[in-house]
Order: C-alpha cells, then structure tokens, then sequence
C-alpha cells in the first residue's frame, strides 16, 4: 500500500493537469478558468495533504490492521485452551457455589465461540463478495481491497468506512468513475451484509438491545481504540449474562422468601 499510494498520487495530478489542458482549450471566458483553476488547485492541495497523512500514519494504521488479524488467532488459541482455563477458575471458587459458577462459564464460552465464528465468517463473506465485485468491475487491486473490507468488517457499524476509505483511494489512482464503481461494489455488499448476511449468521443470538451495543461500541472504542471496539459487543454481552445470573441467584430468592412468609 505505500509503494502503490505515491504512484497512485502522481496518476491523480496527471489527470488533473489533462483535465486543465482540456477545458483552458475549451473557449471558456477568462474569469471562468480562473475560478476553475483556483478549485482544481484548492483541491489538489486538499487531496495531497489527506493522502501525505495518510503515508505518515500508514505504521499506526498497519499496526491496527495487524492487532484485528491477530485478535481472531488469539481468541481460537484461548478458545482451544478454555477448558484448562475453566477448570483452574472452579477450582478457585467455594465449592457449594462451583455448579452456579460453571454454568455462568459455559454460557460464557458458547456465548464468545458463536460471536466469532459468525464474525469471521461474516468477514470472509464481504471479503469475497467485494473483491469479486470490483474485479468485475476491472480493478487491478482487487484481491488488495476484498482483504481490507473483509478484516475492517470485523470491527462493527465503523469498520464499512474505514474499509472503504483506502478502497476508493485505491481506485481513485486508476480514475474517478472506478473510484465510483468501487464505492458502488462496497456500498452495495455492506448493505446486503448489514440487512441480510450478518442477521442470519448472528441470528441475534446475543440477545443485547441496539443502544447497548452503542453505548458497548462507543465505550470500547474510548478506552480500546479499533482492538477495543472489536471486543467491545462480545464483552458486552458477557457483561449481560452476568448481571442476569446476580440477579436471578440474588434478587429472584429474595422476593420467594418473601413469598412464602
């Protein structure tokens, strides 16, 4: 991606010189060339500026990469280890409470294997469909952009955009009406992910309310960043289970007892 963003700029200026070239030939009144060439090169100035930011952030941007592919490997390795792990946590718990304490661990683990195995395969899912998407359409970079989509869709609602941002930029370097069509491609799988694919693999299993998993998503992403918001609905929905099983064990006894006096 570094080595392909500078030429991908030099491609725009290119074209925005030819562009000039065309309409100064045009016959147009003077005072309107000097109003185009004053927005061609207010524009220029603004897109060599995003995408100078973007090479001096590209390390942060691939480290953040790097954390969300290896997020998924860590989490499998801890769900391969979980049932060691399980047994150390009971074994350090009181023993009259140990059955309640299992079950919470066995809701956990089913909880936590659903949620990222429907994640991964969602992403592979969007992964394939947008690379198969603007090959079609004839972008060279086309397996390049399905991986970006596919692992930025691990991170929910926000990970779309991040995804796409580097996407079109790509095809930008190519021309605007690819840069377009790429965006078209994106635009139209995130829908279909959102409304259809996502559901179905989720089934809506986790069971948390749409403000939630903002409130999860906005909190995650305070104290975590991008790894934070990527652990942020599952931890939510741990979080959920937990209060259930206090409030059941704690308040639902209680108002028995009163019951029966």
């Amino acid at each position: 991606l570094a080595a392909v963003l500078p030429d991908r700029l030099q491609v725009i200026n290119n074209y925005l010189e030819t562009l000039k070239s065309n309409y100064s030939q045009a016959g147009l009144p003077g005072e309107v060339n000097r109003l185009i060439d004053q927005q061609l090169l207010r524009g220029q100035d603004l897109l060599i500026n995003w995408l100078e930011n973007i090479l001096q952030n590209l390390p942060s941007i691939l480290v953040s990469i790097g954390l969300l592919i290896l997020s998924p490997i860590l989490a499998i390795y801890f769900l391969l280890d979980w049932p060691q792990i399980t047994k150390t946590i009971i074994n350090l718990v009181p023993v009259r409470v140990r059955g309640e304490w299992l079950r919470l661990l066995q809701e956990i683990d089913y909880l936590i294997q659903r949620y990222i195995q429907g994640n991964i395969l969602d992403a592979l899912i969007v992964g394939l469909l947008i690379g198969l998407g603007v090959k079609i359409c004839g972008m060279e970079y086309a397996l390049l952009i399905g991986v970006i989509c596919g692992v930025t869709n691990l991170i929910p609602y926000f990970g779309p955009v991040l995804g796409a941002i580097p996407s079109v930029l790509l095809a930008l370097g190519k021309s605007p009406v690819m840069s377009l069509k790429v965006l078209l491609v994106i635009v139209i799988v995130q829908q279909l992910d959102s409304n259809f694919i996502n559901p179905y693999l989720m089934s809506n299993k986790l069971g948390l309310h749409p403000l939630w998993v903002v409130f999860a998503l906005l909190a995650g992403g305070e104290i975590g960043g991008i790894l934070g918001m990527l652990i942020a609905i599952p931890l939510a929905a741990v979080l959920k289970i937990i209060l259930s099983h206090i409030f059941y064990y704690l308040v639902f006894p209680r108002e028995l007892k009163i019951n029966k006096n």
